[in-house]
């Protein structure tokens, strides 16, 4: 039978988990797939990253309150007939490069070379090489999502908030999450080839107009926090970009993933902030949390690609002093 790898526990041992919730992430060959927890309840982890499991084997457990864990895997798995020893952990999977990547960037009319990027290869006809080949009609874009904790990143944007005070800047958790997928396309050789400029798209409440902005890795955390606070009002289609950010914070919703627009390969979603209960032993704590979305074009990155974005982007936002840098 085929077996698995556990890439990652999104949620440490003993953390509260809500139906929905994404818990871990299992590897194997080419395909990422995330586990969610099916009921509410407190998490307990059986196997550690890296462990190889296979059909019946138990991950992890979402224990009732006061319900005790069963046994130990470990004293409770029967013995294998044939005597022999587990299988060896698999290996770490080979990140695959997107066929689409050329090998040389191609020429320009003075001999320069250019980047290709989704404003120049977009989806409707461009001749260019770098351009997938159009959508069929219909096709829907793979989503993915994941929970990722705000306490590090609030805590950070009210620090910079009474430091910038004479300025009236306050840095937002839309700023630190657009923030972060810049960085994170821009530190991947993998999504090079999307470029560098990130769209933040910012969906108002009632009757106010949505606003967008333009992020980039190498700009400076504090202009990009400007260039949001006088972001102009976003009317028709979006201009593609590397990634679209999109932020459902303002009108509430907590969970959404929205669908791409011709010419973007990612879409990452943001849902607004939640407070949920932590398990520290027997002390209970409260913990902000929110949802990431992502929506991607698989004919821009592969699954797999995809999905170490989105974690990547969580860690950033989870530890987010590094997205100060630059």
């Amino acid at each position: 039978m085929p077996r698995a790898r556990l890439a990652e526990w999104y949620l440490p041992d003993g953390a509260a988990v809500g139906a929905g919730d994404a818990v871990y992430r299992l590897e194997c060959d080419a395909v990422a797939v995330e586990v969610e927890a099916e009921e509410n309840g407190m998490l307990r982890h059986r196997l550690e990253p890296g462990a190889s499991c296979g059909p019946g084997d138990v991950a992890g457990l979402v224990l009732a309150p006061g319900e005790a864990a069963p046994p130990a895997l470990s004293e409770s798995r029967p013995v294998s007939p044939s005597g022999g020893a587990e299988p060896a952990p698999l290996p770490p999977p080979v990140p695959f490069v997107p066929r689409f990547v050329p090998t040389a960037p191609p020429l320009t009319s003075d001999g320069g070379t250019r980047r290709p990027t989704p404003a120049s290869a977009p989806f409707d006809g461009d001749p260019s090489p770098f351009a997938p080949a159009p959508a069929p009609a219909g096709a829907v874009a793979p989503q993915m999502r994941l929970t990722v904790r705000l306490a590090e990143a609030n805590r950070l944007c009210e620090q910079l908030s009474r430091e910038w005070i004479r300025s009236a800047l306050a840095p937002s958790l839309e700023d630190v999450v657009a923030r972060a997928v810049a960085m994170a396309i821009g530190e991947s050789p993998l999504l090079s080839h999307l470029g560098e400029s990130v769209s933040l798209l910012i969906i108002a409440a009632g009757e106010e107009a949505n606003r967008v902005a333009t992020v980039t890795a190498g700009q400076p955390f504090r202009e990009a926090v400007a260039a949001r606070s006088g972001a102009a009002p976003c009317r028709g289609r979006r201009e593609p970009r590397a990634a679209t950010v999109v932020s459902f914070i303002s009108p509430g919703i907590d969970d959404a993933a929205p669908g791409l627009e011709t010419g973007e390969p990612v879409v990452v979603a943001i849902g607004a902030p939640r407070t949920v209960a932590s398990f520290d032993g027997d002390r209970v704590t409260p913990d902000t949390v929110a949802t990431l979305g992502l929506s991607f074009d698989p004919r821009w990155l592969t699954i797999d690609v995809a999905a170490n974005l989105l974690a990547r982007i969580r860690d950033l936002v989870e530890a987010p002093c590094v997205l100060l840098a630059g």
